[in-house]
């Protein structure tokens, strides 16, 4: 598909984000020949926005990602050299990160941190999706919070587990209902 000299020069000069766009990105759209060089104007522009758009959302969610991050950090006095330190010391896996003092995980939608002296109980959970196994890893805090991450393999769970059990001494490992029954008094003691 070819674009006239008019639009040719009016997509030449568009940027986005200071940038100068290439003008071959709008002659792959098919049919492009039968818009009228106006409508081509306006659909570069409407796809340019909607570029913009798609980048603005995935900036902000990772910033949504980083408060919680940000908000402990605060709150507990820690630098950002001491809790890299920390975290890269220990296990990690793609969102999970285990350290000596702390613990993060990246979730979709947000993230948890804490420390690792605060987990009180770990187990595997696994569910099935239009019969596709989903696995999680479930983590309880000493103040009752329950974190569910999922991960990517039955594997990686077990591996994460295992790091836990033997570096994390105060952590039980495994579920059981009386577990399960233990862990809830204890919490509900501790709020």
């Amino acid at each position: 598909y070819e674009i006239d000299d008019e639009s040719f020069e009016a997509i030449k000069e568009s940027t986005v984000l200071g940038k100068k766009l290439k003008p071959y990105l709008f002659t792959y759209v098919p049919y492009w020949d039968l818009f009228q060089p106006e409508d081509k104007l306006k659909l570069g522009l409407a796809l340019m926005t909607i570029a913009y758009l798609v980048y603005t959302w995935i900036k902000t969610l990772f910033g949504l990602q980083m408060r919680q991050v940000e908000k402990f950090k605060r709150e507990n006095g820690i630098s950002d050299d001491f809790l890299e330190r920390d975290l890269q010391s220990g296990y990690h896996t793609e969102d999970i990160w285990i350290g000596q003092k702390y613990m993060l995980c990246y979730l979709g939608r947000g993230s948890h941190i804490f420390m690792t002296e605060d987990v009180v109980w770990a187990y595997q959970n696994t569910t099935k999706v239009n019969h596709v196994p989903m696995y999680y890893l479930v983590i309880y805090l000493k103040n009752g919070k329950k974190i569910r991450q999922q991960v990517n393999t039955e594997a990686l769970v077990h591996e994460i587990l295992y790091y836990m059990g033997e570096s994390l001494p105060n952590v039980r490992i495994g579920y059981s209902r009386e577990l399960k029954k233990q862990i809830k008094r204890e919490t509900q003691r501790k709020r």
